[in-house]
Order: structure tokens, then sequence, then C-alpha cells
């Protein structure tokens, strides 16, 4: 079960650019009032998602980019309330899809550490809720620390 607490940000056309990811990371600590962490995660297709703690237990899910103008931050999905389980589906700003899960323990080994510790994530390639996701691959290729 999610619950949803907010939409996502700004359209694109009125993206700020930065000169480097981190003051991309910056502007998006300030605009999106961010209190917790945030992880910056590589998916095996290159999509930089930033699994964020907007406050105790909301979350939200931002994507890193760069393009020719420089580097920004976007949110992509609304807030959602991270219970002992949550799973839903994302599409990132270019058109890839994936299923993320979120778990507060760590019993499949599918599922990766955040840096804060509170949860465990997996992040599947599709929109998978409906299909056995038991033999499908986590695409998590790395996960860096950008705020804890």
């Amino acid at each position: 079960m999610v619950a949803c607490n907010a939409t996502t940000s700004k359209s694109k056309d009125k993206i700020e650019h930065f000169s480097s990811k981190e003051k991309a990371f910056q502007h998006y600590i300030k605009i999106e009032n961010v209190a917790g962490s945030i992880d910056l995660i590589t998916t095996l297709q290159g999509d930089k998602l930033l699994v964020t703690q907007e406050s105790t237990n909301i979350y939200f899910v931002g994507e890193l980019k760069k393009d020719d103008n420089g580097f920004y931050a976007e949110k992509i999905t609304p807030g959602f309330q991270l219970t002992s389980e949550t799973s839903f589906e994302i599409n990132t700003m270019n058109g890839n899809k994936y299923t993320i899960y979120f778990k507060k323990t760590n019993d499949e080994p599918n599922y990766v550490s955040v840096s804060n510790g509170k949860y465990f994530v997996s992040i599947l390639e599709g929109h998978t809720l409906s299909e056995d996701t038991l033999t499908t691959k986590n695409v998590i290729n790395d996960v860096e620390d950008v705020k804890k």
C-alpha cells in the first residue's frame, strides 16, 4: 500500500541547470525541502535515480540528468509513505520504465541497503507489479550517498 502526498516537480521548460551535479543536488535539496537522506542509484541502463527522504517516513524519487545546458535534478514521483513493504512503478524523464520495491528488512538477495540503513531497495526494469518478480533481475548498478 502506498500513500502519496504531493505531485512531481515543475515542467521541463522551467528547469534550472547547474555547472556541476553537486550544485544541482544543493538546488534539489532546497527546492524540494529535503530534511532526510538522498541516495543516488544508478541503473544498469544509466538512469540516475534519487531516492529522497522528505521527512521521517515520507520518500519520493527524483532523477539527476545532464544535457547540453548542464546538470539538473527533478522530482519524478509523488511522495509516498514507506511502510514495511512498499512498491510502485515509475517512468524516468526519458521514458524508461521501472518498478521500485522498498523493504525495512532484507530477506531477499535482490535488495541492497541504502545509506541511512532504514530500508533496502530493489529496482526492476519495466512495470512488473503484476508479474512474478522472483526471477526478474535487479537493475541497480551502484548506490551513492548524496545526503545523510
